[in-house]
């Protein structure tokens, strides 16, 4: 018989990454494959779903390639992905259009829509959050006033992750922390919420059945199978939102192990998460609260829309016509010997307009303070802090609501970056600890496949697996001198926000 593994499916913005572990919560092979997205329009983002079942395809025949990893090994599948997006399908499970992915914001009309039907308080006590334009709802509503025709077509409605469980297993399913991510959810029932429905208008029959992240929710067809390399029959359960499939992947379970940590990610967006044992909710809206992948648990997240986006996108600027980009690790080489600041200059991340703690769409992206002094390292370092700034601005609302973080667990590209550790650690003033492998949500679905195949008997069990790294304690000097910027940097968004609303 072959070794018992299983395979946790992420689907990122820009890429979608495989992770096989073994029964004891090891990490023994990965793959994965880049997955296009565009820009139709400014402030618009969409993907294909068709080009995810392609990556997928691509990272499997990667994977279980001749001396690979044997997909007859593989017991369970977990599957993770991107949050908030839309995927409107036909009675026959027939895409009708390109998603509308979290990081689209054409939807401000709607989220107005949305704050006359349902009182702002109601809406946060209900859902935890504040309407914002990169959640599902809006998308909903956009769809169904400039696209009729596509809406009236519209049987299904599913995450991104979800629609490509429709394509492994043939069946209609969601979990409660994506679903929660949807504007459209019960947190404390962790279920739909009618009321919102109705405020809405949007039919319950639109959406899947609601589960707990470990849960098995069906199984590899054989058509699914002849297209992936997985065995027919293989279990796949829930499965959970990329975020939270990263915390746990990172141990926060919310047990007495993972008291005090605080999960900080720096992907293609950001985020800072901390578990809780029922749900905080910000009566401002500026954070999300949300189900988490384990039952009985929640989590309060602060949500930034360019974190290591911005850092490609300054390098893509940077970039002649012609010429092959330069590595990241060579630009951050650059910026590690420019002292903490940057020598005065500041960034604000919002390439995308921005969530927390600010909710404003039309937030834009600002270099301040540039001399004729600076050098492309000075970029390269403002834009790396600017990233932090921005989620230490999540972190101070946990705090104003009496969550009080010990250390923080690092995860995604950031945590691959010793410079971005080092600057977390200082501008947050907490230890940082990374795993000893950051494997991602990947590695955080495959988990809870384990979990609902039996593996481990509780999520706290398999949280226990996680090898975790060293502790790196922040630097005082370093903490005192951003403080300072940081102090500099909260006063720059007040002083534009009129001028961002009138561009």
């Amino acid at each position: 018989m072959p070794t018992t593994h299983f395979l946790g499916i992420d689907l990122g913005t820009s890429f979608l990454k495989l992770q096989v572990i073994d029964a004891a919560g090891a990490a023994v092979a990965a793959a994965g494959a880049p997955v296009p997205w565009r820009v139709p329009r400014p402030g618009w983002a969409e993907q294909d779903p068709a080009a995810w079942w392609a990556a997928l395809g691509a990272a499997c025949r990667d994977l279980f390639a001749p001396g690979g990893v044997d997909p007859h090994s593989i017991a369970a599948v977990g599957l993770s992905g991107q949050m908030h997006g839309a995927v409107f399908l036909d009675g026959a499970g027939a895409v009708l259009r390109p998603c509308l992915i979290w990081a689209d914001a054409r939807t401000a009309v709607q989220v107005g829509q949305i704050a006359e039907r349902v009182p702002r308080d109601t809406l946060i006590g209900i859902t935890g959050n504040a309407a914002n334009t990169g959640f599902t709802a809006p998308k909903v509503l956009w769809v169904r006033q400039h696209e009729p025709e596509i809406y009236a077509r519209t049987r299904h409605i599913l995450l991104p992750k979800d629609s490509l469980r429709l394509r492994l297993t043939g069946g209609y399913a969601t979990d409660v922390s994506d679903a929660s991510t949807t504007l459209l959810f019960d947190l404390a029932r962790r279920d739909w919420s009618p009321a919102l429905l109705a405020a809405c208008d949007i039919a319950p029959g639109l959406l899947p059945p609601v589960h707990e992240s470990a849960a098995g929710m069906g199984a590899i067809t054989g058509e699914a199978a002849a297209a992936t390399g997985l065995r027919a029959g293989t279990p796949v359960v829930a499965g959970g939102g990329d975020a939270e499939c990263s915390a746990f992947g990172l141990g926060l379970v919310g047990d007495a192990d993972s008291a005090g940590a605080v999960l900080t990610s720096i992907g293609t967006s950001g985020q800072v998460f901390a578990v809780t044992a029922r749900p905080v909710i910000d009566p401002q809206g500026r954070i999300h609260s949300l189900c988490h992948v384990v039952p009985d648990r929640w989590h309060v997240m602060g949500a930034i829309l360019a974190g290591g986006l911005a850092l490609r996108w300054l390098r893509a600027i940077l970039t002649p016509p012609g010429d092959p980009p330069p590595e990241y690790d060579a630009l951050t080489a650059e910026a590690a010997p420019i002292p903490a600041g940057a020598d005065g200059l500041i960034f604000l991340p919002y390439l995308q307009g921005e969530r927390t703690p600010h909710m404003d769409p039309q937030a834009r992206g600002v270099f301040f303070g540039l001399r004729s002094d600076h050098t492309r390292a000075h970029l390269v370092r403002a834009v790396m802090e600017g990233v932090v700034f921005a989620l230490r601005d999540g972190l101070e609302v946990f705090r104003a609501l009496g969550i009080a973080p010990a250390e923080m667990r690092v995860a995604g590209g950031g945590a691959r970056s010793p410079l971005w550790r080092q600057i977390q650690r200082d501008v947050f003033e907490l230890p940082v600890c990374a795993t000893a492998a950051d494997h991602g949500a990947a590695y955080g679905a495959a988990l809870l496949a384990a979990v609902g195949a039996g593996a481990f008997a509780t999520a706290a069990d398999a949280a226990r697996a996680v090898p975790l790294g060293a502790r790196t304690a922040p630097a005082p000097a370093q903490v005192a001198a951003y403080d300072a910027v940081y102090r500099r940097y909260r006063r720059l968004y007040p002083a534009l926000r009129a001028e961002f609303a009138a561009d």
